[in-house]
């Protein structure tokens, strides 16, 4: 094998390990993601189950202080007992936004007003 061959053997592989480390750290984020709304949820367990929809979804997104999209909203009220479904949490968003009870800063990100 010559040094060029063995130069482009070489950065073949590192761009394939390059790609794999990407994903691997996509992958960690993601997890890390589930988990802080996990963690939240389960913090207000108790607390959502006696509540109608859309007062669970606002106290959600009072107590996490930051912008959520649908689906963590979703993982926390699952967390807390729950058992939404996107379709209903992101129709309740829908309703509360028209509602002028939440802020939607951008395309599936809401907040409480």
């Amino acid at each position: 094998m010559t040094r060029t061959d063995l130069i482009a053997e070489l950065e073949r592989e590192r761009v394939a390990q390059e790609l794999t480390a990407v994903k691997a750290l996509s992958r960690i984020d993601g997890i890390d993601a589930q988990l802080k709304s996990l963690k939240a949820g389960v913090g207000l367990a108790g607390e959502l189950g006696p509540l109608a929809r859309t007062d669970a979804i606002l106290t959600v997104l009072r107590s996490s202080g930051e912008i959520l999209s649908p689906t963590e909203v979703l993982l926390r009220l699952n967390a807390a007992g729950r058992d939404d479904d996107r379709q209903v949490v992101t129709a309740t968003l829908k309703y509360l936004l028209s509602r002028n009870l939440v802020r939607r800063p951008s395309r599936g990100h809401y907040f409480a007003a």
